[in-house]
C-alpha cells in the first residue's frame, strides 16, 4: 500500500497460484499501513474483492477462473491505492504453501493497537 508523496511502502499481502490454484493471505490490521499514510478505506474493500474471487473462483469476463491476468490487471488498474508487485517464483508444492512462505517473508502483520 503505497504513500505516493513519500515514496514509502508496506505490504499488505500476498497472492500466490497457478493453473486452478490460487491463495490469499492480508494483514489482521491495516494499521500500520494507514500509519504511513495509506487508506484502509479504499484497502479493506479492495482485499476483500480479491479473497472472495479467489475463494468462489469467480469467471473473470471471458468465463475463465481467476488466473495471472486478472493479478496483472488489478496491479496496472489499482497502482497508487494498492499496488501489486510484478509476480516473483516461489518454491512450494500448493498454493496457501507459497503464500504462507511469502507472506512470513514479506509482510508485517501487527497486532490491533
Amino acid at each position: 500500500m503505497p504513500d505516493p508523496v513519500r515514496g514509502e511502502f508496506v505490504n499488505i499481502g500476498v497472492i500466490a497460484g497457478g493453473g486452478a490454484d490460487w491463495s490469499f493471505r492480508r494483514v489482521s490490521n491495516l494499521g500500520r499501513a494507514a500509519q504511513l499514510g495509506g487508506s484502509a478505506t479504499t484497502a479493506n474493500p479492495f482485499l476483500q474483492r480479491i479473497a472472495a474471487s479467489i475463494e468462489a473462483r469467480v469467471p473473470g469476463e471471458l468465463g475463465a477462473p481467476f488466473g495471472k491476468g486478472d493479478v496483472e490487471d488489478l496491479r496496472v488498474r489499482m497502482n497508487n491505492l494498492v499496488q501489486l508487485s510484478e509476480a516473483r517464483p516461489v518454491l512450494a508444492v500448493t498454493s496457501e504453501e507459497a503464500v504462507n512462505l511469502a507472506f512470513e517473508l514479506m509482510v508485517v502483520d501487527s497486532p490491533p493497537a
